[in-house]
């Protein structure tokens, strides 16, 4: 019989799967976030999969800044390696599908993104 662990109570989103590459993180995982448009992910657990650890993936200057940019960090990224049941959980549809579509709401939430990467910068 299969076992299953239970997720710790709260809410999470699913984030997909983490790749480290710029291209690959802007295409298959950051577009997940474009529901960040309409709640604070800065409270959501995300869960996410992939190669590596969120250690080793916030280890990268690019995950760190954009993550932290809309309020994501080490404490949020969660990594189940067992079968797990979570109470809460939004899945949302990626904005952007390689060779296959992009949705306004991609580059509604590029700019955000970008705009709250570049506050604070003198860009003279």
């Amino acid at each position: 019989m299969l076992e299953f662990e239970t997720a710790p109570p709260g809410d999470y989103i699913y984030g997909g799967n983490l790749i480290s590459h710029f291209g690959h993180f802007l295409l298959g995982f950051l577009s997940r976030f474009w529901i960040g448009q309409h709640l604070d992910l800065s409270k959501h657990k995300i869960i996410c999969h992939g190669a590596g650890t969120p250690e080793g993936w916030l280890s990268h200057k690019f995950v760190r800044d954009i993550l932290s940019s809309i309020g994501i960090d080490q404490h949020n990224l969660m990594v189940f390696k067992r079968p797990t049941i979570i109470e809460n959980l939004l899945v949302p549809w990626p904005s952007c599908e390689e060779h296959n579509y992009v949705h306004t709401n991609y580059a509604s939430w590029g700019n955000m993104v970008g705009q709250s990467l570049l506050r604070n910068r003198n860009l003279a």
